[in-house]
């Protein structure tokens, strides 16, 4: 054996041998298994075949080592073998980093895909280079789905809640490549369609081939957070929208004063204007009590939200109901009043199918001017929502307009002079005992104010035709007057409307 010096080293420190010219070689060795192991590669080198391979060692005090042996024969000019070259070395130090680095590289791509954050990177182009796994859950999509879109056509919405156009904006974006890290919460839509938001913090990194750089981001969930921030804000605006607008209605805000708090608060009023009172006129519902009342307040709240982002106009809550102001299309009076009746109509289907248990009933009036105030409209409105079922008859729509002479009487019932007109014709009806009789009795006069024949009259209450001749014999000689006086007819018949 001929040998250097490093090599004896290494002999030394691996196997505690000491080596000498002159040695056997396999003396190295004092196991039998790495003897035999040595002594079929001492045969295959012999045999013209050069190889090397990794041997793990374990040494008391040293703890595993790694040898890198190489073998090769040894040959004369013409080829002959003559010996054996053995070159040994220590690689376990290589190995201690290498191995560093994949168990880095494997807890990296642990954090990267199993961690409950989103990681996507991005190209100059904004094109989709990477998305995680929790991304790909998060968003609904495959990740072959998205590698290679465009990140806005994929996941950004064409308009923002904030109603803000988010197409437009995210290429500015891509434009600056700036330096450091910045941060930002964006509303994005997933596969479904669902609005969520992510708060990124990103930064633009250049790629190793110097080919270009490329936008890496990291994006927590923060959807929850600014729904209830949202919400925040939205029941701060509704509530303010629903002081100053109350206090216009009920005509003690001035009309200057309010004109500047609708400029300074952003509410949406123009003339010409449609005003809608709405309020449940009956529910499916069979709840009681307490968490009925609750439950209903809910309902309203969340259809003014609806409202209001279904229409154009205005929407709040009353003590009457829900109030909504929409602007009219300029136009002649008969166009008008055709837009009124059908939006009215597409507002209150709207308002069904949103809370389908809860019968709807609306009144509507117009507000040709500025001459009309708000206060004035929203009575129009609210007067034929109320007087509207006595006047008219049962229906889930009520126009001021409709409501005809009765407006006069409508303006005025709340005087003095109405209830003693109602005592005049009604008094003796009024004060009857029985409330069973009172009730026939009122409803049989309301109907004899249609001028329909009995049979009419008699199927619209479900009785008998004689019932009706009886019950009129009965109120003519109650009231002790003539029915078929047209005076008589007239007054009788505005006491039990203005009743």
């Amino acid at each position: 054996v001929t040998f250097n010096l490093l090599h004896a080293d290494l002999m030394q420190q691996l196997f505690g041998a000491e080596i000498a010219i002159g040695q056997y070689f396999l003396e190295y060795v004092n196991v039998d298994a790495e003897k035999s192991l040595m002594e079929r590669n001492l045969r295959r080198v012999l045999a013209g075949e050069v190889f090397s391979f990794e041997h793990y060692l374990t040494l008391e005090g040293q703890g595993l080592k790694c040898l890198v042996a190489i073998y090769c024969p040894i040959r004369d000019e013409n080829g002959q073998i003559l010996g054996v070259s053995f070159f040994a070395y220590d690689a376990s130090k290589p190995k201690s980093a290498q191995a560093l680095l994949q168990a880095g590289e494997y807890r990296y791509r642990k954090l990267v895909e199993d961690s409950n954050l989103i990681f996507l990177q991005l190209n100059g182009q904004g094109e989709i280079l990477y998305l995680n796994r929790f991304g790909c859950e998060f968003f609904e999509y495959d990740l072959a789905e998205v590698v290679g879109k465009k990140f806005e056509a994929a996941l950004v919405p064409n308009v923002a809640s904030s109603r803000c156009d988010l197409k437009k904006m995210f290429p500015l974006v891509l434009r600056r490549q700036f330096s450091g890290t910045r941060r930002r919460t964006c509303e994005l839509l997933t596969h479904s369609k669902k609005r969520v938001w992510v708060e990124w913090s990103y930064h633009w990194a250049a790629e190793p081939d110097q080919s270009g750089a490329t936008l890496i981001a990291a994006g927590m969930d923060v959807t929850r957070a600014m729904q209830v921030r949202m919400e925040e804000r939205r029941g701060f605006q509704r509530r303010k929208w629903q002081e100053i607008m109350n206090e216009a209605i009920t005509g003690k805000l001035p009309s200057e004063e309010f004109t500047k708090l609708a400029r300074t608060y952003r509410i949406p009023l123009a003339y010409p204007m449609l005003c809608l009172l709405m309020r449940p006129g009956s529910t499916d519902l069979t709840e009681s009590n307490a968490w009925f009342e609750e439950k209903m307040q809910r309902q309203m709240d969340s259809l003014v939200d609806w409202l209001q982002d279904y229409g154009t106009g205005m929407v709040w809550r009353t003590a009457d109901g829900i109030c909504m102001v929409l602007p009219l299309p300029d136009g002649d009076s008969p166009g008008r009043d055709a837009w009124m009746r059908q939006k009215t109509n597409q507002i209150v289907q709207q308002a069904m199918l949103y809370t389908p248990e809860i019968c709807w009933r609306c009144g509507a009036s117009l507000a040709s001017d500025r001459t009309v105030t708000l206060a004035e409209v929203y009575f129009q409105a609210r007067s034929a929502l109320i007087f509207g079922p006595t006047m008219l008859g049962l229906h889930t729509k009520y126009y001021w307009r409709d409501l005809g002479s009765y407006q006069l009487l409508v303006r005025d019932i709340q005087a003095e002079s109405t209830g003693r007109f109602i005592e005049e014709q009604l008094g003796p009806l009024l004060k009857l005992d029985n409330s069973d009789s009172q009730r026939e009795l009122l409803n049989t006069l309301r109907e004899l104010g249609s001028f329909d024949s009995e049979e009419k009259i008699a199927r619209r209450l479900h009785i008998h035709r004689m019932t009706v001749r009886y019950r009129k014999a009965a109120l003519e000689k109650l009231l002790d007057c003539d029915r078929n006086a047209g005076r008589v007819v007239m007054n009788l018949g505005s006491a039990v409307r203005l009743r």
